[in-house]
Formats: C-alpha cells, sequence, structure tokens
C-alpha cells in the first residue's frame, strides 16, 4: 500500500494514474492476457481496424453459430437460439436480436447511412499511441450511437442504436476498454452472448473474456425498494407545499380564531414545558453551530416554528375573558390553548417552507462568539469536496500521463492531502461537545437521567433522517437518472455494497462491520466520518463529566486516551509498513496487509481517529473557561508566536512530505509522520478556534467571521451527505472520458460547490429542517385540565 492510511484516497487517485513506464507494462500484459487465451494480440487488432474484413469476420461468425444453435420456441411463438461456446452455453438470444444484428453488418457492408454512423461511433482496442499517451480507454461517441433512430415508415433502420461498453478484466482489474454500438433489440445479456460468439471465434477460451454493459432502458428496472423510497419523498414534498399553504393562507387565522378564542377550563399552564436548555445539546460537527439551539427554542416563552406561544405569561393578545375575584377584584381569565390544533398547527409549520427557508438562508450572527467556526466549517466542507472531485474521477482520464504530470508536482499536495479536512471536523466537534456541555452542567440543566436521555436521543434524531434520506437518494434513485459507459455496473456495485449493511449506518458502526472495512467497496463510504463522530459523542459525557469535577482528573484522562490512541496508531502503521510517501513510489516494508492489501486499518477506526477530537475537548473546555473566568489578557508577542506555529504547522503537514519523493524514506520516519500529523495539524486549527474566540484573531478572525458563511454552514451537513451523490452523478452521466488540467478542474470543482449546496438546500427543506422542528413537537409535555 503506497500511501499507506495517511490517505487511501490519495492512493485510489494515484494508483488509477500509469507512470511513464506503465504504457510498456500494460501493453505486455495485456498481450499475454490474449496469449494465455490462445489469440494474438496483434492480429485480433490489425482485425479490428480493417473494417471490411472485420465486418466480415462478423457476419460470418454470427450465421456458423447461429445455424448450429439449438432453436426454441415460446408459448406464444418467439423464437430463439441457444448459443453454445467451447466451454458450455453462452445464453439464449431472441431471433430479432440475430435478425437485427445480421441486418445491420450487411448494411454496414452496403455502406447505409445510419449503419455506417452507428459502426463509425465505436471505440478501438489499444494501439501503438496508447503507449504515448498512456490512454487504455476509448468510449466511441454514445450520442452518435443513440442517434440513430428506428425508421417506422421505412423499416431503416428497424431499431435504435444502443450504445454498450465493452471490457476486458484480467488480473485484477479492467485493463482496457472500448464503447460499442449494437441494434437496441438486444438485451445486454444477448449482446453479452452475441460477441462472445466472435472472440470464441478468434480463439478466446473464456466465455467471459469480453465483458459488455449497455445503456438499455430497462437496464435499471423500477424495483419495489424504489418506488417505496421515492413515494416517500414524494410524500414528504406534499407535506413543504401543504405546510407552506398553510402557514400562508391559514396560520395567523388559526392562531386567531381557534387558539385564542377556545379557553379551556382548568388552571393556568403551558402547552410545551421546557425540556431542554438552548445550548445544551451539540448537533455534528459539520453542521452549524446555531443549530445546537433548534432543540430548546420554546424555553421561555419561544414557539414551535412560530407559531403558538409557550408561556402564556407572554401572549401579546388581550384576554378573551375577565373574571371577579372572590373579595371583588377584577381579574383575568386567561384562555387556554386548543391542544388538538396546537399540535397540528406545530406538525404543519414544521413542514413550511415559508418558515424554513429564512432562517436557512439569514445571514444573522446570533452567536458573536462562535461566528468563526462558520468560516473554518465552510471552508473545510470545500475542501473536501475539491479532494472527492479529484478521487472520484480516478479511472476517466483522458490524458493520463499529463495528469500524472500535474498530480506529481508541488502544489497538488493541498489535493493529495485534502483528508486532513476530516480532521478539522473532529477538532470542531470535539470543541463544540465540551463547550455546550459543560456550560449545560455548569447552569444545572443536565443532572436528571431523562435530560442525558435527550442528548442522546437529539444527537441521533438530528443526523439519522436526512442520512437516510441521501442514502435512498444514492442507491434508489440515482441508477435511474444517470446514463453513461458505466452506469449499470457502477450502480450494481453499489447496490450490491449497501444492500447487507445498509443496517449498520442508523447504528453508525459501519466503520466496523464488516471487518475489516475497505473504504473502496464500502457502501456510501464517505460516511465513515459519521460513524467515528457519534462513537466519540457517545463517551463524551463520562470525560466532561469527569472534567467538570476535577480538572486534574480530567485532563489526565484526556491524556491517557490520547497517549494510547497514539501508540495504537504507531503500533498498527509499523506492524503493517505503511509508508507516508504520498506519491506511491515506495513500496510498503512488508506484506502483513496479506490477501486484503486494501482493508482499512487505521484511517476509519476511532481508537486511531480519537486525538483530533481529543484536542478539540481541551479546546473547548480551556474556551469554557475563559467565558466563565476572568483570564490575563495575552501579550501580543505570545499571540504572534501562537498564530506563527500554528500556520506553520498546518503548512508543514500538508507540504512537509514533498521532499520524501527524492529519497527513500527510513520506516521510523514513516511512522513518526503517520501517528503525529493528523494530531499536530489538530493542534494547529485548535489554536485557530482559540484565537478567533478569544478576540486574537485579526484579519483572519474577521474573515471566518464573515456573515457569508452562516447561511452555508447551516447548509454543510446536508452538502456533506449529498456531495458525493452529486459527484458521482456527473461521472456516470458523463460520456466521455475526462480531461484532466487545472481548468477543467476548476470548473468541475466550482460546478460541484454549486449543485452540492443547493442540493443540499433543496434536502434541508424537505428532510432536514422539518425532522428538526417536529421534534420539538415530539417532546413537548401538552397538559389538559
Amino acid at each position: 500500500m503506497a500511501v499507506g492510511q495517511l490517505n487511501p484516497h490519495a492512493e485510489k487517485f494515484f494508483s488509477s494514474i500509469p507512470k511513464a513506464q506503465d504504457g510498456y507494462e500494460t501493453m505486455s500484459a495485456l498481450k499475454q492476457h490474449f496469449a494465455e487465451n490462445g489469440m494474438d494480440y496483434d492480429s485480433v487488432a490489425e482485425l479490428m481496424s480493417d473494417d471490411v474484413r472485420f465486418v466480415e469476420f462478423m457476419t460470418n461468425g454470427l450465421k456458423d453459430v447461429a445455424k448450429k444453435a439449438k432453436i426454441q420456441v415460446s408459448p406464444t411463438g418467439d423464437r430463439s437460439y441457444i448459443l453454445d461456446g467451447e466451454t458450455g452455453p453462452l445464453g439464449v438470444v431472441s431471433a430479432r436480436c440475430i435478425d437485427d444484428n445480421l441486418q445491420y453488418l450487411s448494411d454496414i457492408r452496403n455502406n447505409v447511412p445510419y449503419a455506417r454512423r452507428m459502426y463509425r461511433s465505436r471505440g478501438q482496442l489499444p494501439s501503438e499511441k496508447s503507449l504515448y499517451t498512456l490512454g487504455f480507454q476509448d468510449f466511441g461517441d454514445s450520442w452518435l450511437c443513440e442517434s440513430n433512430k428506428e425508421n417506422k415508415t421505412s423499416g431503416v433502420p428497424a431499431f435504435d442504436g444502443q450504445y454498450c461498453y465493452s471490457y476486458i478484466y484480467a488480473y485484477g482489474f479492467p485493463m482496457v476498454g472500448w464503447g460499442i454500438c449494437t441494434p437496441s433489440t438486444c438485451t445486454q445479456d444477448e449482446i453479452q452472448a452475441v460477441y462472445a460468439i466472435w472472440w470464441f471465434v478468434l480463439g478466446a477460451r473464456e466465455s467471459m473474456f469480453v465483458v459488455s454493459e449497455c445503456n438499455s432502458p430497462n437496464s435499471q428496472p423500477w424495483r419495489d425498494w424504489d418506488i417505496a423510497f421515492l413515494s416517500i419523498m414524494a410524500f414528504m414534498v406534499a407535506l413543504v407545499m401543504v405546510g407552506s399553504s398553510y402557514e400562508f393562507f391559514f396560520h395567523k387565522r388559526v392562531l386567531k380564531n381557534k387558539v385564542l378564542r377556545a379557553p379551556i377550563k382548568g388552571a393556568e399552564e403551558n402547552i410545551y414545558e421546557e425540556t431542554m436548555d438552548e445550548k445544551k445539546m451539540v448537533d455534528s460537527s459539520v453542521d452549524d453551530p446555531e443549530a445546537i439551539k433548534h432543540a430548546a427554542e420554546v424555553k421561555n416563552g419561544g414557539m414551535v416554528n412560530g407559531g403558538f406561544q409557550h408561556d402564556e405569561k407572554n401572549l401579546s393578545h388581550k384576554p378573551a375573558s375577565l373574571g371577579v375575584a372572590e373579595r371583588g377584584e377584577v381579574q383575568e381569565k386567561k384562555p387556554k390553548v386548543n391542544l388538538g390544533w396546537a399540535i397540528l398547527d406545530g406538525i404543519l409549520m414544521s413542514f413550511s417552507a415559508l418558515t424554513n427557508l429564512p432562517k436557512m438562508l439569514s445571514a444573522k450572527k446570533s452567536s458573536s462568539t462562535l461566528a468563526a467556526l462558520n468560516g473554518i466549517r465552510v471552508l473545510s466542507m470545500w475542501w473536501v469536496i475539491l479532494g472527492h472531485t479529484c478521487q472520484f474521477y480516478y479511472g476517466y482520464f483522458a490524458n493520463p500521463l499529463q495528469t500524472y504530470e500535474i498530480a506529481y508536482s508541488f502544489g497538488f499536495l493541498a489535493i493529495t492531502n485534502s483528508t486532513f479536512s476530516v480532521d478539522t471536523f473532529f477538532v470542531l466537534s470535539g470543541f463544540l461537545v465540551t463547550f455546550f456541555t459543560l456550560k449545560a452542567i455548569d447552569s444545572k440543566k443536565l443532572q436528571s437521567t431523562f435530560s442525558w436521555g435527550v442528548f442522546y436521543f437529539h444527537r441521533w434524531w438530528r443526523l439519522t433522517p436526512v442520512y437516510m434520506a441521501a442514502m435512498g437518494i444514492f442507491v434508489l434513485l440515482m441508477p435511474h437518472f444517470a446514463e453513461g459507459p458505466h452506469n449499470e455496473g457502477f450502480h450494481d456495485y453499489m447496490r450490491n455494497a449497501c444492500v447487507n449493511v445498509w443496517w449498520t449506518h442508523p447504528l453508525y458502526i459501519n466503520n466496523f462491520y464488516p471487518w475489516p472495512y475497505d473504504l473502496n467497496i464500502a457502501c456510501m463510504g464517505w460516511t465513515w466520518y459519521l460513524a467515528n463522530d457519534m462513537q466519540f459523542f457517545i463517551i463524551s459525557p463520562i470525560i466532561l463529566v469527569i472534567l467538570y469535577k476535577s480538572r486534574k482528573a480530567g485532563l489526565a484522562l484526556i491524556t491517557s486516551l490520547m497517549a494510547v490512541s497514539l501508540s495504537s496508531l504507531a503500533a498498527l502503521t509499523w506492524y503493517y509498513g505503511y509508508t507516508y510517501n504520498p506519491y506511491g513510489t515506495q513500496p510498503p516494508y512488508n506484506d502483513n496487509l496479506g490477501d486484503n492489501p486494501l482493508k482499512d486499518t487505521t484511517y476509519a477506526k476511532p481508537y486511531t481517529r480519537i486525538p483530533t477530537y481529543l484536542v478539540g475537548m481541551v479546546t473547548g473546555y480551556f474556551c469554557f473557561l475563559c467565558e466563565t473566568k476572568d483570564l490575563k489578557t495575552l501579550r501580543r508577542v505570545y499571540i504572534l508566536i501562537g498564530w506563527f506555529c500554528a500556520l506553520g504547522t498546518l503548512f508543514g503537514v500538508i507540504y512537509g512530505v514533498w521532499g520524501g519523493t527524492s529519497r527513500y524514506i527510513e520506516q521510523w520516519e514513516s511512522v513518526l509522520y503517520l501517528t503525529l500529523s493528523r494530531v499536530s495539524w489538530g493542534v494547529g486549527v485548535a489554536w485557530m478556534i482559540f484565537a478567533c474566540l478569544t478576540g486574537y484573531g485579526g484579519f483572519i478572525g474577521v474573515f471566518l467571521e464573515w456573515g457569508f458563511w452562516v447561511p452555508l454552514a447551516k447548509m454543510s451537513y446536508c452538502a456533506y451527505l449529498i456531495h458525493s451523490v452529486i459527484i458521482f452523478s456527473g461521472v456516470v452521466f458523463d460520456k466521455t472520458l475526462y480531461h484532466f488540467n487545472y481548468m477543467s478542474l476548476s470548473y468541475t470543482y466550482v460546478g460541484n460547490i454549486v449543485f452540492s449546496y443547493v442540493s443540499a438546500a433543496i434536502l434541508s427543506l424537505v428532510v432536514e429542517a422539518p425532522t428538526m422542528c417536529l421534534e420539538k413537537v415530539m417532546f413537548g409535555k401538552f397538559k389538559t385540565s
């Protein structure tokens, strides 16, 4: 494993870029694979490049096999051919498919325009040119193929053009691939069988020597789960429309007529009791810190989504009636809220976009002391998107050699090491949990078992519904809205990865099961972060209660956890022989990974990733002390030293590996860097947070507190969930190879950011915001007389 567990995503990216010498190695391996299957590669390539000979060869081969095939007649009278190969049956092919292929080949020989168009849309086998461009894929032109439509008047053609992608899979990976164009009357399985005929005639010994995947309309049929999830999402959209209409037309009228004029006998009571303090609950670090208040806005007269007042002492309306006291004094008899209307109003208003959208887009900084976190959060999210934009295009490069030169440049290290952005989120999460939970403990708001139960439930409810919605979009819906050379194979791969392990995601154990876990084949592989973050959140109260009661004991516990985690990381790094070389120019020090070289041993495991979270906890603790106690003002020289060390550390972590590309790295050096790089990054980010929140941020603090970041920070969690879906959609939908350079990367990257946040806004309005608001209704203790 070249890059080891420092950045498996970078390894995946760089391993997909052939080195300069790999052109000859790949071509040699390709020729050897042909030879092992009884064929001479040069002869096959020469035949396929000769139009006349190749079409004649395909025609004769198909006719000969069709003559020898068994004929099968269905109850409806439809004929099919049972095609046999040297190693067994190839499949059942309809007579219509065979006839249309023969007609297509005949029309090529007769220079019929549609047939020539279809034939010219195909790709080619790699040639000598591939030795110098390192390009071993040729998609052809899918549009040219599919632009040929059936002419129902003349019958020429009698079918549509259907684009398929063929590739040769050998030695554990797809070596080469090229596009082909076939009649649409053939299914993908029939095309696989028909083309296997020609490879058998050429001498192939394996029935699956070449695999073909087609963009047929029925290649991704709608399954029951797809329809069920689509129905659920449609229902959620309908609720948003109903809730918005309710607020626009009826909300004020209901408040006036159904609540304040419907007094209920009995003592005065609040309809929604306070269940949690406004800063007790701590949300995911990829979310807006202001959302921490969301679950408890009802305190002291707050309203459910702009609806009913929760404290009748604050009702702005005049009382509906007056009463006479026993001593003759006139007293107000306050109206009682209609409980049924209160619940219904709360539910409908939870889905109202007229309320949720302004909240989402508001740039108001309601908590100026934490405003700097907005900028850190958004910039880190953009960094994540940048890294994934490059990573997910691996294997789709039209210019591998140029990509090789760009990726091995000094500046590209910012993309190679983009996974440090995740450690920034761990620091933020640890900080927020500690800062707000300590404040809640200090104000005696977190004492009862119920309050701690709500502490956990709020986090789970806050993250999970929209998380599952994003998974459904990715696994169930996205396959139906993309057509590209790898569409079917990609989505079949993802569905198979998710079908048996989806349940691990709402339980947040998807970084452990299935053990040992492989990020490259995981269901929604980028969500390993959420599992770690939830696991850290679960154990945080133990640490924080001890820290609050005894500073020495709490800091000792954090230090011990840090030491154990770093020791585990160092031991695993040494045992598995990981090297920190970012470009894969140095092999691992041993082969202890065995048969599964891509298994995850340190990257997504909580026992190796917790140090940066602990750094955030320590930062949150000291910021808590700064708010509750008067601390001495730091001298300017200390501030400058702090910023110099922090920025120097951040720069060194990202670019310090540059020198390692030109020499052999000793194992102890790799272990030292892989063990300390992430925690060092966390310390640098922690200083930025501490300095900005205590007034020492300077122009950096002003920039990070900019109001522009506020609405984007509120959408960060949904953007985190949906951005990979957007990027994958672009990759799978693209019907040409991707020409990689800084200009094309810039356009793609900016487009991914825009579409990710627009999609995040929609996902938030439909799922995230309503579920957050419904939590208030769920925890409201409505009382009756």
